[in-house]
């Protein structure tokens, strides 16, 4: 059954997890992947160190966009997957701004739950074969315009559209046609170690996800200036630059997680399940029909799901957050779904919102009850009078009771695991939990009372505070010295610890104007100095940037920052002094506050806010009282903010 739960969310269950890498306070070796996100000339750009991760990608026999050879992207991707329709104007504005420069190259990686994938893949190689490269591009254009209608009768209309031969298509889908070249492209993607879409190598350098076009800028520009800082030839680069790769990545290190190892009593009711009722685990799943990050966990359910087989049992339970405005109606319109017609109604409802999660207004939600075969007449009495709300407030209870705060939250045979983590934690989880559930059995519990077993040993208490690193006990004060930018009335103020020297911390700067943009007078943005010691220039740049400030006001400082991070590889003291009089700053007072360490102690006031803290690396965004670490994508910013002005 819940095979059903993830195959037929087709088109919201292929995002990555997102997560940038801070670089911690105590750590004293440079990451391997140096990357700003600035989006200057390639003339200004400096070379990049040659110490990044690259990994030999084969782009022979595959289809190719654009001409230059300096920059080679071989993009893994599935034509079902929306995240990859995001990322696919980034691949046409990094074409347009750099023709001499880049090419696009295309390896297919249709993935198992898309259902349309694999076929809209088939009739792509198929117009390839007919069409060549452009008319491979004409048709891939067509399909992410229409990702959501990949029907084999629409995948034989738009390759007519493009002038390929509808006939061939039609029997090149419905007779499974092109399979070596999916297998190879699939054996290379694993070969490489790629697990979802889209997935791109710069150079051969990997790049995860629907990535910001300014992070996709960025590594162009570096992977340009090293060419030319080479004097490449485009015709021979990335064959030249790749010679000596690796052809596949090994896999990453073992890392160690601080677990909440708490067993919670999670009560599953009569609440809709997939799955037996007498499985080792257990997964009882606090979601949200409109919350990204719900529809993102589904990967890794299904990779659990996958690992355990027959002995998962997932159990939902309704939590929509307030400031998602058809949240409730959606959770109401499921539990109908439920009442009308057990496990596989609310199943299919239930996926049916996920995979329409930006259509949950009121009409649109009886349109999702027709289509999975509900009465319509009994569903408009229950949406009416709300006769399901109290089930759903019931479990918004409970789960608050268990200190669950946001979506999603799963508990598998009561320990927590929160977010849209990756595969590797459901499935470690799983194992876990699975162990323990085991040991029961072999001492005697029966498989009808395992859960029950397991749950009289857990807690029923709500937990005292929120897990450590997570929260803040108040909004930390701001203190005079340190620059600001947006309302300075706002209800929401973050504070970042940043260190100039730092790629990460580049990587945050366009979220953090997207946010500014966004959100207006109601924000506010305090910068706080936190230059890791592994960083040999941090330390004065910061000194610089107080100087600047002291003699210029906050604007000149916010023009000094933008500044040192597009300069990221030129933070010598004669680089600051430069800096410094182009925003407008004296070279001799600065000269002056340099050298002698006029505002070290500042420096050293912002770093030891941030151990208090418990600010561990850069960078690190103390957002109300929430702390968010690392460069996190415009998205997460934007969830969390708007909980914050909703409160």
């Amino acid at each position: 059954m819940l095979d059903t739960l993830l195959i037929r969310n087709a088109t919201l269950a292929c995002v990555f997890a997102l997560s940038a890498c801070a670089t911690t306070f105590e750590s004293s070796a440079s990451t391997s992947v140096s990357v700003s996100a600035r989006a200057a000339s390639p003339i200004d750009a400096e070379p990049t160190a040659d110490d990044v991760e690259r990994v030999r990608v084969p782009v022979a026999d595959a289809p190719v966009r654009g001409t230059g050879q300096l920059v080679t992207i071989v993009q893994f991707s599935d034509f079902e997957c929306p995240f990859c329709s995001r990322v696919t104007p980034t691949m046409e504005r990094l074409l347009a701004r750099y023709p001499a420069e880049v090419r696009v190259v295309f390896r297919h990686y249709p993935l198992p739950f898309h259902r349309s994938a694999e076929p809209a893949a088939i009739a792509a190689i198929e117009v390839r074969a007919q069409l060549g490269d452009e008319g491979f591009w004409r048709f891939h254009d067509r399909l992410f315009e229409n990702s959501s209608r990949l029907s084999t009768a629409n995948l034989v209309e738009f390759a007519s559209d493009v002038g390929a031969d509808p006939d061939a298509v039609r029997r090149a889908i419905e007779g499974g046609a092109h399979q070596s070249v999916l297998n190879d492209d699939r054996a290379l993607a694993a070969q490489v170690r790629v697990t979802g879409t889209p997935a791109q190598f710069i150079n051969g350098r990997p790049l995860m996800g629907a990535q910001p076009y300014e992070a996709f800028a960025a590594m162009v520009e570096e992977e340009i200036a090293l060419a030319r800082s080479r004097g490449a030839q485009n015709s021979s680069w990335y064959e030249t630059l790749l010679a000596d790769a690796p052809s596949s990545r090994a896999p990453p290190p073992p890392r160690e997680e601080a677990r909440d190892r708490t067993v919670f009593r999670v009560p599953v009711a009569h609440s809709p399940s997939q799955g037996r009722e007498d499985a080792l685990v257990t997964l009882v799943a606090f979601t949200d029909f409109e919350c990204p990050f719900c529809a993102r966990a589904l990967g890794g359910l299904e990779a659990l799901r996958e690992h355990l087989g027959d002995e998962l049992r997932v159990v939902f339970r309704h939590y929509p957050l307030p400031f998602h405005r058809n949240a409730m109606g959606a959770h109401e319109a499921a539990q109908e779904a439920f009442v009308q017609g057990g496990n596989e109604a609310f199943w299919a409802m239930h996926d049916r919102l996920f995979a329409h999660r930006t259509a949950l207004e009121p009409e649109q939600l009886e349109g999702h009850a027709q289509a999975v075969g509900l009465d319509l007449q009994r569903f408009r009495a229950a949406m009416a009078d709300h006769r399901h709300r109290a089930v759903v407030e019931a479990d918004i209870a409970v789960a608050r009771s268990l200190g669950v705060r946001g979506t999603p939250t799963f508990f598998l045979n009561g320990r927590r695991l929160v977010g849209a983590r990756p595969a590797e934690s459901f499935v470690a989880l799983g194992d876990e939990v699975s162990a323990v559930a085991q040991a029961h059995l072999d001492r005697g519990v029966s498989r009808g009372d395992l859960y029950a077993a397991l749950m009289e040993e857990a807690t029923n208490e709500e937990p005292a505070e929120a897990p450590e690193g997570d929260e803040l006990p108040a909004v930390p004060p701001v203190p005079d010295h340190a620059p600001r930018k947006g309302g300075n009335q706002a209800r929401v103020t973050i504070q970042v610890f940043s260190d100039f020297e730092c790629p990460f911390c580049g990587r945050i700067n366009p979220t953090l104007e997207r946010v500014l943009e966004q959100y207006g007078d109601q924000v506010q943005v305090v910068f706080r100095h936190m230059p890791l010691r592994n960083h040999r220039h941090a330390e004065l740049a910061a000194e610089a940037a107080i100087e600047v400030r002291a003699q210029l006001g906050d604007a000149a400082f916010w023009r000094f920052h933008d500044r040192l991070f597009a300069n990221q590889r030129a933070l010598t003291r004669d680089d600051l002094l430069r800096h410094g009089v182009e925003v407008g700053a004296d070279r001799r007072q600065l000269e002056r506050a340099l050298d002698n360490h006029r505002h070290r102690s500042q420096v050293a006031a912002d770093q030891r806010a941030a151990r208090a803290m418990g600010v561990r690396g850069t960078p690190t965004a103390i957002v109300g009282r929430r702390i968010v670490r690392g460069a996190r994508p415009f998205l997460e910013f934007e969830e969390l903010l708007d909980e914050l002005l909703e409160d």
